[in-house]
């Protein structure tokens, strides 16, 4: 799994306005303390990323991204899940034209 290309792996983010709890939750996701947390708004400084396996799906990127660095990695982030979404229900059609052909 950590052997899968970072330009390979499907990008999952977390946006949102300061001190909201991206980082909480992307410590809960991947049940690891992979950000710091603080009462203090503005405590993450920096764009955080964990690789790991996300099943069904296989190896994402999580990453926390700021107010700052969300311009063009937002946009980059919801087309990856259009294709994904867009793939995953054409294969749930195939499967249930191949189940009904059957």
């Amino acid at each position: 799994m950590q052997a899968a290309p970072k330009a390979l792996r499907l990008h999952i983010g977390l946006f949102g306005r300061r001190n909201v709890g991206k980082s909480s939750i992307l410590n809960a996701i991947t049940r690891q303390n992979v950000s710091i947390v603080s009462d203090v708004a503005g405590t993450t400084t920096d764009p955080v990323e964990k690789p790991m396996e996300l099943l069904p799906l296989g190896p994402v990127l999580f990453g926390v991204m700021l107010d700052h660095a969300l311009s063009q990695q937002v946009f980059v982030a919801i087309a990856v899940l259009y294709v994904v979404a867009i793939a995953t229900v054409a294969e749930a059609r195939r499967r249930t034209r191949a189940a009904h052909a059957a």
